[in-house]
């Protein structure tokens, strides 16, 4: 582009002339000079958006966005490992490592927070955590979270329960003296109810399908054996032995009395019949399981040697003798 200065007279105005155009030329090489493939590009944009300055003059500065160094990501370096164990092995110990110290640590177990006390015992030095469970039992099995900073992890605890240790805490009695007849009942507890036991006598083990006078019976802690009808060839040494490694076992003895039977109401003194008549001897004891035998002229009557002639009934207390047919020469007496 030139600039033209119209001059209209006088020398001063030849010289002023003068001055301005030696000006405007010295400006000239200042000028930037824009790039004609830029320029169009500028004026097609521009029939769209207003260009900015940026892109119409070259070397604008412009705002670009600050990038700032990303947070690092938190998390367990050392995470919680699975643990199997056994009830006997007393305490166990769950590590983890997280990736720098950190004060807000939890301890949870199924989800639900545990807190630091006799049975849990939490330690933290530095980045590492621990949680040690005291007094192991087969309850202690489950999911354990250690939680630092919103961060978790997490491992199983299985607890293999401990064999129980059977035993007797109420021992059968040294000595058991039963009557004849009568019931026995040989009962000793054990301090679990899945407790095995297996019953002897004399130090032979007792078969319950030979004698079936003979019941075992189990209730809870529980352990009895039944004696329905009890006789002298019961007695002796009875033991029940916890049926296991150990083998505990407690011991009695049974002792077999006669009992003391009475009766409540006797034979008459004298009883008349006519001959050839049907006649009964009546009397009663105190106890049902009371034996009475009956006699004649001394002589014990055994109604299987003469079934024709006498049977003998007894029905609750009553003891009945029936002479079917008397004969005034063999029955007088």
């Amino acid at each position: 582009m030139n600039i033209y200065i119209a001059q209209t007279g006088g020398g001063d105005d030849n010289q002023s002339g003068s001055r301005r155009s030696s000006i405007m030329d010295d400006r000239r090489p200042s000028l930037r000079r824009v790039d004609q493939e830029n320029l169009l590009k500028v004026r097609r944009d521009s029939k769209t958006r207003r260009p900015s300055l940026a892109e119409v003059v070259p070397d604008w500065p412009t705002l670009h966005k600050v990038k700032r160094p990303e947070k690092e990501k938190e998390a367990f370096v050392e995470p919680l490992q699975d643990i199997k164990c056994k009830e006997e092995d007393g305490e166990i110990t769950f590590n983890c490592t997280f990736c720098k110290p950190s004060t807000r640590i939890r301890w949870l177990k199924n989800k639900v927070e545990i807190f630091h006390g006799l049975k849990y015992h939490f330690d933290s030095s530095g980045a590492k955590q621990k949680l040690t469970i005291y007094k192991l039992h087969s309850d202690d099995s489950g999911n354990y979270f250690c939680r630092a900073n919103d961060v978790e992890t997490s491992a199983w605890l299985e607890v293999k329960p401990a064999k129980p240790l059977y035993d007797f805490y109420k021992e059968l009695p040294a000595r058991m003296e039963v009557f004849r007849t009568k019931p026995t009942i040989l009962e000793c507890h054990v301090n679990d109810p899945n407790a095995p036991v297996k019953w002897y006598k004399n130090g032979v083990l007792i078969d319950t399908e030979k004698d079936k006078r003979m019941k075992y019976h189990q209730d809870v802690i529980r352990r009895i054996v039944r004696i329905f009808k009890t006789t002298k060839a019961d007695e002796g040494e009875y033991t029940c032995q916890i049926d296991d490694e150990r083998g505990i076992k407690t011991t009695g003895s049974v002792y077999v009395e006669e009992p003391q039977w009475r009766f409540e109401t006797k034979l008459p003194a004298t009883l008349e019949g006519d001959e050839n008549d049907k006649i009964e001897l009546e009397c009663s004891v105190q106890d049902e399981d009371a034996e009475c035998d009956w006699f004649f002229e001394g002589e014990k009557i055994l109604p299987e040697l003469y079934p024709d002639k006498y049977e003998i009934i007894s029905y609750g207390k009553v003891r009945t003798l029936v002479i079917k047919k008397l004969s005034s020469t063999e029955d007088l007496g």
